[in-house]
């Protein structure tokens, strides 16, 4: 990675801290698979700018009350 895609992973993983409230809870959430992303774990799609916008993006769905 980059340092831009090292900062952008850095604020996703902000969000999801201010969304799960612990960093337990939000480390879990990263490291199983979500069906909102396919199925796919949001840590593995944090390596591209791509997946990096798709798991803020479900994030963001969250945040606003969105079940996924």
């Amino acid at each position: 990675m980059n340092p831009e895609d090292d900062l952008r992973s850095a604020r996703v993983r902000e969000l999801a801290l201010e969304i799960f409230t612990t960093p337990e809870a939000a480390s879990e959430w990263f490291t199983h698979p979500a069906p909102a992303l396919g199925g796919r774990r949001p840590a593995d799609l944090l390596a591209t700018e791509k997946g990096t916008r798709a798991v803020a993006d479900v994030l963001l769905g969250l945040a606003h009350g969105n079940v996924m």
